[in-house]
């Protein structure tokens, strides 16, 4: 029997572990007996190299190629041998030094990495530091996709059962998907029925049913002697309309062709199955997997097999009660509230970080997004360009209106062009250009649909900056009806600077 360690299932303790900067590592090789997959031996050694790699998308998720060393005095090279077959069952474990006061019983913390089967191995003995062991690992799939087994030896026919009753007549039936993969994995693969879960496959399903009939049918409500109502079926329709006199209502019409229910049967593969000589486990599961769509199979961690829909983890009693929770006030969910382990809102996961700018690349010209905290304690946004190639002079004064853009709904300032009177404004004016007068005070645009200029509520206003960037963006302003280049810094103040910086105060 495997063993189950307690601390694994202290969360607390292992969140704690976790932060030890210094760790002893060992590595622990249990070799399994091929049925069963009890423990018979245990190699265990310190790791020289190796890595254990993990596809979630893939049918074999873990692979994995470790060097470790054994010492002489433990296992001599001959019992390794012996151990250590292709083919073999093995459970992976690594395993740190336990420097912590808790659970003494155990000096070295061991966590399970997985059921595995040998693909290859390399032995090497020397006298003076003992004997490395090099394997590659391939998770159990390894025994279904042919690289170990797993390989029909005739071809097979899923779809169907043949069964003999007992006048000696042929009886076909059709198994369920989930007793063709049962009997896959169980039957060609070898695996234990206790170590199979098939989840998210009903062995029922609703088989809609259509109405055939030449006549209509009819679905009605029949009043029972006790006042209540229940429904029956008709194709009788002077029947009918006797019934509706009697105060029994229609509900529903069908017609040919029309849906009318369904009725409950087995949930069997569509089509035909058959696995031909040659062909492994796993094309049959890949063409079930197809079949039904949103759909995975894999062995854990445990080495147990599994078949399941792929879990989106948004329609679960987890993520119900969470929804439930919230209200007006409190939209989003808190997980802090012991939810999650990890939470990731520190620097603890962080295992190392460079830096290596590249000064090369430097032109003078960057920008700086962020934000920063006032004196009074309040975070303000910024957004700097900070390399200019002349700092501008303020206090210059410019005649401007201030209007709420609709596509943001910031205030921004805007330049008319101005004329003396009205009568010196142009014949015909430019769309999305204002026009002042001087002499009214009045500030137009033109209105193409009418072919003239209509008032606008706007007012004219003198602003003298104070602020080099405001003299920047009020110089593109400035230039901006008149078609001139404004400046480059202009292009980006534009819409981020008036977020920023009241220009009138």
């Amino acid at each position: 029997m495997r063993q189950q360690y307690p601390y694994l299932k202290n969360l607390t303790f292992l969140k704690e572990f976790d932060k030890l900067k210094i760790k002893e590592q060992f590595v622990k090789v249990n070799v399994l007996s091929f049925k069963e997959e009890e423990v018979i031996a245990e190699i265990q050694g310190s790791i020289l190299s190796g890595n254990i790699s993990i596809d979630g998308s893939s049918a074999l998720r873990r692979t994995a190629n470790i060097s470790i060393l054994v010492k002489d005095d433990k296992y001599s090279e001959q019992d390794v041998k012996k151990l250590l077959t292709i083919n073999k069952k093995i459970e992976l474990l690594v395993g740190f030094t336990n420097t912590t006061d808790q659970y003494k019983d155990y000096p070295i913390l061991w966590f399970s990495q997985g059921v595995y089967v040998i693909i290859s191995k390399n032995i090497t003995h020397s006298n003076q530091s003992g004997t490395s062991i090099s394997l590659t690992l391939h998770d159990k799939m390894a025994l279904l996709n042919g690289e170990c087994g797993g390989t029909f030896p005739a071809s097979i026919v899923f779809h169907e059962i043949e069964d003999i009753d007992e006048n000696g007549d042929i009886q076909i039936t059709s198994p369920t998907i989930y007793q063709i993969i049962q009997e896959l994995v169980n039957h060609f693969g070898g695996e234990q029925l206790g170590k199979i879960i098939i989840s998210d496959i009903d062995s029922k399903i609703k088989k809609v049913m259509k109405w055939m009939g030449a006549t209509p049918l009819y679905l009605y409500q029949e009043l029972r002697e006790d006042g209540t109502n229940y429904s029956s079926f008709s194709t009788d329709y002077n029947e009918l309309i006797e019934r509706q006199e009697q105060g029994h209502g229609i509900i529903k019409e069908f017609f040919y062709g029309q849906d009318i229910g369904y009725v409950l049967t087995d949930f069997i593969y569509p089509g035909e199955l058959i696995g031909n000589a040659g062909e492994t486990i796993v094309t049959i599961l890949d063409q079930i997997k197809n079949t039904l769509g949103n759909y995975e199979y894999f062995y854990d961690i445990d080495g147990n097999f599994r078949f399941q829909e792929i879990k989106n983890y948004l329609n679960t009693s987890y993520a119900t009660s969470l929804i439930n929770e919230i209200n007006a006030n409190d939209y989003l969910v808190d997980y802090t509230n012991g939810k999650s382990v990890y939470a990731f809102d520190d620097a603890n996961i962080i295992q190392s970080y460079s830096n290596s700018p590249q000064y090369q690349q430097i032109k003078n010209d960057f920008l700086v997004w962020g934000k920063r905290t006032t004196v009074d304690g309040r975070d303000v946004p910024i957004r700097y360009h900070l390399a200019i190639d002349n700092k501008p002079a303020i206090g210059n004064e410019y005649k401007v209106f201030f209007f709420v853009d609709p596509d943001d709904g910031i205030t921004k300032a805007k330049k008319p062009l101005e004329f003396n009177s009205k009568s010196d404004l142009p014949s015909k004016g430019e769309v999305g250009v204002y026009y002042y007068a001087i002499d009214t005070g009045v500030i137009y645009k033109w209105a193409a649909d009418v072919q003239d200029y209509e008032n606008t509520p706007y007012v004219i206003e003198t602003i003298k900056t104070t602020d080099y960037r405001t003299e920047l963006y009020m110089a593109g302003v400035a230039s901006e009806p008149f078609g001139l280049n404004s400046n480059y810094y202009y292009i980006e103040l534009k819409n981020e600077w008036p977020k920023l910086y009241d220009m009138r105060n």
